[in-house]
């Protein structure tokens, strides 16, 4: 078998049927010069791994190359569903707990109540100066409707009813059912003072 084994490692098929060629062709010239000597057949020959050693090699190279496309196929998957589970992850953070944008509201605050049937949230609203159009021809009140996911937040503000507040907010891409029915998000009271006589705030509005 030291025939098969070379310095680099084991011989392949191609190997072992050039040198089972050579050694055939070796015997066929031998023969046609001394046709009357016998030639010995060459130790090599008379081993047994000749026989048993190119259907190994024979059936090693098949599993290698059947193995291959499941292999290809098993490893698509893991990249597939990692990537998809990735992109996943991103949208559902970038639409949900990115901050899209901040700032303060200030505002004759209107109500906060809580309120919901699976998730209980406090909502809240602030009347603002000035009116706006929603439709061509109709004109109601400057409205500000937020969410407050702090509960001592929520807890100040239900007793500050028709007070000027400035209320600093973060704004978000989507709403979480147990964050809030707005995108908007009050996170901090920056001031909250009584409403003065002759303000330029309209009356407040009776809560819904």
């Amino acid at each position: 078998m030291s025939g098969f084994i070379s310095s680099a490692g084991p011989l392949c098929l191609s190997d072992w049927v050039k040198s089972w060629a050579i050694r055939t062709f070796a015997i066929a010239v031998l023969q046609g010069i001394y046709p009357r000597k016998p030639v010995k057949i060459p130790e090599l020959v008379q081993d047994v791994h000749l026989i048993v050693l190119p259907i190994r090699l024979i059936r090693r190279d098949m599993e290698n190359t059947g193995n291959k496309p499941h292999r290809r196929w098993r490893k698509f998957k893991i990249i597939f569903f990692s990537v998809l589970v990735l992109a996943l992850a991103v949208f559902v953070y970038v639409r949900f707990y990115f901050p899209y944008g901040e700032g303060v509201k200030t505002g004759q605050l209107n109500f906060v109540v809580k309120k919901g049937v699976l998730f209980k949230t406090y909502e809240g609203k602030l009347i603002q100066t000035g009116f706006w159009s929603a439709k061509q021809g109709g004109i109601q009140s400057n409205e500000f409707n937020f969410s407050i996911a702090d509960r001592q937040i929520a807890d100040s503000l239900m007793n500050a009813g028709g007070q000027i507040v400035e209320l600093h907010y973060v704004e978000y891409f989507g709403a979480l059912p147990w964050r809030g029915y707005s995108k908007y998000v009050v996170d901090r009271i920056v001031n909250m003072k009584p409403a003065g006589v002759g303000s330029e705030l309209p009356p407040a509005v009776p809560a819904e």
